[in-house]
């Protein structure tokens, strides 16, 4: 016998509730070891997190699954994916009548969020380009100005919110890839452009309006301008996310540099036979065990 299992059999022998204690200070090590692996990578990203289209692989039947784990499909109606996104694919939308739709979901029908996005643009178009469209009275958009009502705003994002606007600071329809973000707290609406927090806000209440509509993306579905009605957004779009809340600067600095990790099938079929292991043997409790098969089924 090893010395290591004879000091072993000495503890069991002197205190009977060493082996207990060591059988579950065991579980409760192998038990951190896998939450932390289920977590990597994601330490800073927001919880909260209802809708997110990675564009990552080619939808199948025009259908855009969900990868938040909620379910919120979409459906992408003449836009075209590509393989060239921001990061991994994306998708491209011509100059009208192409967009994704996403059902009029009652966890979608936020008074406070965040809805964020990767996005790019060639050039100014005379009429404004919608990136978001979710409510038409009061409107909640967000998108590129075009040269009504004012020129001078052509190029640069806008979010409307509650009939309100807020403007971005520069230009952004100039070829590059932009990340945009527009937070609600239920007192006031901040857009965010690559990560930094933009000078206009609207100088009174500005909710967004739960609405009665569907969230269109990449086209213009609720405008009330000559010509708005199927503009589309003539640009490519990524990496959507919605947020029940309105994040902090830091969290929108977060959410623009990393993604919520993703796994593989067969990853995931590995961390929950090890899951499994573990609660057959004693080491971890039916709820945590409940609590990482749900994370884990999310995760794929």
């Amino acid at each position: 016998m090893k010395a290591s299992e004879t000091n072993r059999n000495r503890i069991d022998e002197r205190l009977p509730g060493a082996r207990r204690f060591l059988t579950v200070r065991a579980g409760l090590a192998a038990a951190l070891l896998l939450a932390l692996a289920g977590s990597v990578g994601a330490a800073d990203f927001p919880q909260g997190l209802m809708l997110q289209f990675s564009f990552d692989e080619a939808p199948s039947g025009g259908k855009i699954s969900d990868s938040s784990g909620r379910g919120h499909d979409g459906r992408a109606q003449g836009a075209t994916w590509t393989a060239a996104g921001k990061r991994g694919g994306g998708f491209a939308f011509a100059a009208s009548n192409q967009c994704i739709v996403v059902t009029n979901y009652p966890a979608l029908r936020l008074k406070q969020a965040t809805y964020a996005v990767w996005f790019q643009a060639s050039a100014s178009n005379g009429a404004a380009r919608v990136i978001f469209d979710k409510a038409r009275d009061p409107r909640c958009a967000l998108g590129i100005a075009g040269e009504t009502p004012k020129a001078k705003e052509k190029g640069r994002l806008r979010a409307v919110a509650g009939g309100l606007s807020c403007l971005g600071d520069n230009v952004v329809a100039d070829g590059n890839w932009h990340h945009a973000a527009v937070t609600f707290d239920g007192a006031k609406a901040r857009l965010y452009v690559d990560g930094q927090a933009q000078k206009q806000e609207p100088a009174q209440f500005a909710e967004p309006s739960s609405g009665n509509d569907n969230l269109v993306i990449g086209m213009n579905n609720t405008g009330t301008l000559p010509g708005e009605i199927g503009q589309s957004f003539n640009g490519a779009i990524d990496d959507v996310m919605i947020f029940n809340h309105a994040l902090t600067e830091a969290e929108v600095g977060a959410v623009m540099t990393s993604v919520k990790p993703k796994f593989t099938k067969s990853q995931v079929a590995s961390r929950l036979a090890e899951l499994k292991g573990l609660l057959d043997r004693g080491l971890i409790l039916q709820d945590f065990y409940d609590r990482k098969v749900k994370e884990c089924e999310a995760a794929q």
